[in-house]
């Protein structure tokens, strides 16, 4: 029995010598609220940025080190949210703390009055999108 013929790749053809996709150089990380709380309570404790930085992010290059800078110091501004995240353990294993109120659903009964209140104006031919 013959082997089976591969089909070709779907898309279009590399170019000759062509390396493929490029790796992305700046990547943007998130950490969670129990790492944050750990890098301020280091730098708390040393007084040392420098000294942080090598501590938590040995391997950061030199040219990402103001970034990383800049970025502790954001979070040692918002420390009371952080401390607040890190009070309950499934806040803590967050990367991204919404604002109050972005996410909120409404109570059946609001969601019900806001469904009477469409369907008056679509009975009084008010031209109402769905």
């Amino acid at each position: 029995m013959p082997p089976k013929q591969r089909k070709p790749p779907k898309g279009r053809p590399r170019l000759p010598g062509g390396a493929g996709r490029r790796v992305k150089l700046n990547a943007v990380n998130a950490y969670t609220a129990a790492h944050k709380l750990k890098v301020l309570q280091h730098l708390s404790r040393t007084s040392s940025m420098a000294g942080t930085i090598a501590k938590f992010y040995p391997e950061l290059p030199d040219q990402q080190y103001n970034g990383r800078r800049v970025l502790i110091y954001s979070w040692r501004r918002s420390l009371h949210k952080i401390v607040a995240a890190c009070a309950v353990p499934s806040e803590a294993k967050k990367k991204k703390a919404r604002g109050q109120g972005v996410a909120t659903v409404l109570p059946t009964s609001v969601e019900l009055k806001l469904v009477r209140w469409v369907g008056d104006l679509r009975d009084e031919g008010v031209p109402v999108t769905p």
